[in-house]
């Protein structure tokens, strides 16, 4: 502990393989994606993204939009529209947000530092593969082209498969900074 994942919003995101992470859209079981993130306010900045960001591609995505507004997606056809998850107004400028998206196999969530912000019932599950690797601090919009760069820190980003570890509301340290 005592270090983060350093962005600077010109061009530096993790990419790995996309096959661990095809249950967040595929829906074939419970998950949880959780983690810490200060953000240095830019235009728009990815947490993490799958394809779901993009109209071209089948995935995920969790991303910062207009100043404070935090956003979900999840698509799982190209023909249909995403499912979303819209809540403005809950992400704290630079300083520490605890972020987490839970789905058990009905109910998607997003919390904002233990607090629920969004929520939305979807349990249909698809056999359809992303094109797209697991990005943090980026998206791919087209297979080639890559964007929302975030500028700011991460640090403990975490995935589960298997559980949706938070059900409601939940207590986070105060001031809102990463343990350890």
């Amino acid at each position: 502990y005592g270090s983060a994942l350093s962005f600077d919003g010109n061009g530096d995101y993790f990419s790995l393989s996309k096959e661990p992470f095809e249950v967040l859209h595929k829906l074939t079981d419970s998950w949880t994606v959780e983690g810490w993130l200060y953000w240095n306010p830019t235009t728009q900045a990815t947490f993490f993204d799958t394809g779901g960001s993009s109209g071209t591609a089948i995935g995920t995505a969790l991303y910062i939009q207009d100043g404070t507004d935090l956003k979900f997606r999840l698509r799982q056809s190209l023909a249909t529209n995403p499912i979303a998850i819209d809540s403005a107004g809950v992400f704290n400028r630079n300083q520490w947000n605890h972020i987490a998206v839970t789905y058990d196999q009905i109910t998607l969530k997003l919390f904002v530092n233990g607090v629920c912000c969004g929520i939305t019932e979807y349990n249909t599950q698809s056999s359809i593969d992303s094109t797209q690797s697991f990005k943090i601090g980026a998206y791919e919009y087209d297979g080639t082209t890559i964007s929302g760069l975030f500028n700011g820190y991460i640090q403990d980003i975490r995935v589960y498969k298997g559980v949706a570890k938070y059900k409601g509301g939940f207590d986070v340290p105060k001031p809102y900074t990463p343990v350890g």
